[in-house]
């Protein structure tokens, strides 16, 4: 009989904190903006806050399915430290030649240069060449 009592007692000291602290929990999702969507609806965010190097801010849509947001988090801004080069993006190679100008005879030598993070990275480069008479 002792037993009964007690796990009674336990029983109805779990139940009656358990539908309050649901009822919190409820509460707090539903004033969180993000957890809330209508069903079949969908939203596009940025997959990083940041993105470096030779990765762009990357895309991704997620859809709402029994009233929750599906697939990884999301974020709604990111911010790219790439830089671009005069309009060139990141790893764009830029192609030229290393003089303006070359005696008779002597060819026209190419070189490159590359974007990397806002600056051009290579040799001084010329757009154009011609050979001496």
């Amino acid at each position: 009989m002792k037993y009964i009592l007690i796990i009674s007692l336990l029983f109805s000291f779990g139940c009656a904190s358990s539908p309050s602290s649901l009822t919190n929990e409820t509460k707090k999702v539903q004033q969180d903006p993000d957890s809330i969507c209508t069903e079949g609806s969908t939203r596009t965010m940025y997959t990083s806050p940041t993105a470096f190097g030779d990765f762009p801010c990357m895309q991704e849509t997620q859809v709402c399915i029994s009233g929750n947001w599906q697939g990884h988090q999301l974020y709604q801004t990111c911010e790219s430290f790439t830089k671009s080069c005069d309009s060139h993006p990141h790893g764009s190679i830029k192609t030229g030649y290393l003089m303006p100008t070359t005696p008779r005879g002597i060819p026209c030598q190419q070189a490159s240069n590359t974007c990397l993070n806002g600056s051009w990275v290579g040799p001084n480069i010329f757009s154009y060449c011609s050979e001496l008479p």
